[in-house]
């Protein structure tokens, strides 16, 4: 069944995204930086990601 983010959850996985994206960025670099590794290293879907 899927999960349903209240606004508290969601704006708390948007900051942990903002923060595992920038992370990846600087450690791989923009174009090995994928959204399906920022995704799964905050623990949700890619196509989660996207929604």
């Amino acid at each position: 069944m899927a999960m349903i983010f209240n606004d508290e959850t969601r704006e708390k996985m948007r900051i942990q995204l903002l923060e595992n994206g920038f992370a990846s960025i600087k450690l791989h670099g923009l174009k090995k930086t994928s959204v399906t590794d920022v995704a799964n290293s905050a623990g949700i879907a890619a196509g989660t990601f996207y929604k």
